[in-house]
């Protein structure tokens, strides 16, 4: 038997986002990814005067596909540092204080 052909395409709604914080969560049958962006507000000295952090979109995936991604992001991140050094922590953000648990 062939494996059916896989046609990968983007829906009408799809856009890209860059993730500022994350914040993940778990219950006994999924795992919650909420991903947020921050967008800053200057003074007039051009210093930060507040952030304002937007929650942009959770994915949520069954516990085997977290354990599936978590063994992709490690692969991925072995070869990233192979082939331009090592991954250094960021400096720390401001805390997201996660949200109360809802769908």
């Amino acid at each position: 038997m062939s494996k059916p052909e896989l046609r990968i395409t983007r829906s009408e709604s799809f856009r890209q986002i860059s993730a500022s914080a994350i914040v993940i969560l778990h219950t006994p049958v999924e795992f919650r990814i909420m991903i947020y962006t921050d967008y800053p507000e200057y003074g007039p000295d051009l210093k930060v005067k507040s952030i304002e952090r937007v929650r942009e979109m959770d994915i949520v995936l069954s516990p085997q596909h977290a354990k599936i991604l978590l063994g992709a992001l490690k692969a991925n991140i072995e070869r990233y540092e192979k082939q331009f050094g090592e991954i250094r922590p960021m400096p720390k953000a401001p805390p997201v204080k996660p949200p109360e648990y809802a769908v």
